[in-house]
């Protein structure tokens, strides 16, 4: 029912501890022998995705980043431990359109990439020019690279794209107004080249990946990346009530994307464990299974109800109340069937008008709730003024008669009765007489 809550209707949380162990899935991608590039490749988050791919046994792994120096220093440490030529550094500022185009280029001549993972970013809220440039643009260029260099028939099945958005990009940061802005864009770009158009013609797979906070060194100097002094210790305070997690974590968060994760797939990494977050496509889905449930419950109702008047006229019995009660049920029945209809047809088509009919819908039910209390308190109070009635004003005639007509509704719908105003109804004679 909480249609805007983000956190309660958007994405269901599916906990998967161990990312390794999740040999049951349906695997898109072996890394086997796979050239991967990563962009902000000398961060944190970018160290440790590296050492997992390799672990992989990936083929090559590049470090894109502007940081040569310490790029250069990671590659030698890599190389250390799995072995020269394993992977190598490559000057791209994301920035910068000349870099990546000559990036793609030069990779064109290696065969090209098989997986690029679209991580630079920084939390420079005060320099909010450069932070846009960074980690918004910074992966516009990347996708439209990949689009153009790792797209069907370049590549047999397509490559994998992968774009590193973050928590905040779901649930709004506000200290943070910029950056949490530039995280909402990258989830809204991926779910944009995610479509089945996109998808069709270059069999690109693009997995998000959105991280809560993570120990990381750009998360050290908070205080002083926010737009004002003000800004920066409320956002330091408000992020010390959050649980954190090591780049470790996200690492591995991002290798299962890349191997397990479906085409447009959303993944939250938060408190060391990935959480699929369920995209529009899944979300029209389950709503419409919603949607076909209320609307088979309302109509067996309706049903049930023409069943009873039908019932009701062929036993001739003139009670007002049971009559005022039909007429209720019809009343919020066709309410529910008629903004019911336009529910469906707004998810089928995917008219903007979906959440006004939902909201039409959810209040007809709501009026239909309220008209059956108000017609259950009515005929309460009708019925302690009945049983308090004198014996002698009794008709044995309509004694038959009402006795005739318990008989017939037994005959026909069986005994008890669901609806509790019903049954009420059938008792009331043998309490009256």
């Amino acid at each position: 029912r909480n249609l805007l809550s983000i956190k309660k209707f958007l994405y269901k949380d599916k906990l998967i501890k161990n990312c390794s162990s999740a040999t049951c899935q349906e695997k898109y991608i072996d890394l086997c022998g796979k050239l991967v590039a990563i962009t902000g490749g000398t961060s944190d988050i970018g160290v440790a995705t590296a050492k997992e791919l390799l672990q992989k046994n990936v083929k090559h792994v590049i470090l894109a980043d502007d940081n040569d120096c310490e790029g250069n220093d990671v590659v030698t440490k890599l190389s250390a431990h799995h072995g020269e030529g394993s992977c190598s550094h490559y000057h791209v500022d994301v920035a910068s359109c000349s870099d990546f185009d000559d990036f793609f280029g030069l990779m064109e001549c290696k065969g090209g990439v098989d997986i690029l993972i679209n991580n630079a970013g920084i939390i420079m809220d005060r320099e909010w020019t450069h932070e846009i440039d960074v980690n918004y643009t910074g992966v516009v260029r990347g996708c439209l690279n990949a689009v153009s260099h790792m797209s069907f028939p370049k590549r047999d099945i397509g490559g994998v794209v992968v774009n590193i958005a973050g928590a905040i990009g779901i649930d709004p940061f506000p200290y943070g107004p910029v950056f949490t802005a530039t995280k909402s864009a990258v989830i809204a770009l991926h779910r944009s080249f995610s479509d089945d158009f996109h998808f069709d013609e270059s069999k690109l797979r693009f997995v998000c990946i959105c991280p809560s906070k993570t120990l990381t060194r750009g998360m050290k100097d908070i205080r002083t990346q926010m737009y004002t002094p003000d800004w920066g210790s409320k956002a330091e305070s408000a992020l010390k009530k959050f649980d954190e997690q090591e780049p470790i974590h996200v690492a591995k968060g991002i290798v299962y994307g890349i191997e397990f994760g479906e085409p447009g797939s959303v993944f939250l990494i938060e408190n060391k464990e990935v959480k699929k977050f369920l995209c529009c496509i899944q979300l029209e889905i389950g709503t419409k299974i919603i949607a076909y449930l209320h609307m088979i419950c309302s109509l067996v109702h309706l049903i049930h109800v023409l069943r009873m008047r039908i019932s009701f006229y062929k036993s001739s019995i003139g009670t007002e109340y049971f009559l005022a009660h039909l007429e209720l049920d019809d009343i919020g029945l066709s309410l529910q069937v008629i903004f019911g209809i336009y529910v469906l047809i707004g998810l089928y088509e995917k008219k903007p008008a979906l959440l006004f009919a939902w909201v039409l819908f959810e209040a007809s039910s709501i009026l239909l709730a309220i008209l059956l209390i108000i017609n259950s308190v009515i005929i309460a109070v009708i019925n302690i003024i009945e049983r308090n009635r004198s014996f002698a004003f009794v008709n044995p005639e309509q004694v038959v008669e009402e006795c005739m007509f318990i008989d017939n509704m037994r005959f026909n719908f069986g005994f008890p009765f669901k609806t509790s105003n019903t049954l009420f109804f059938i008792n009331r004679p043998s309490r009256r007489y």
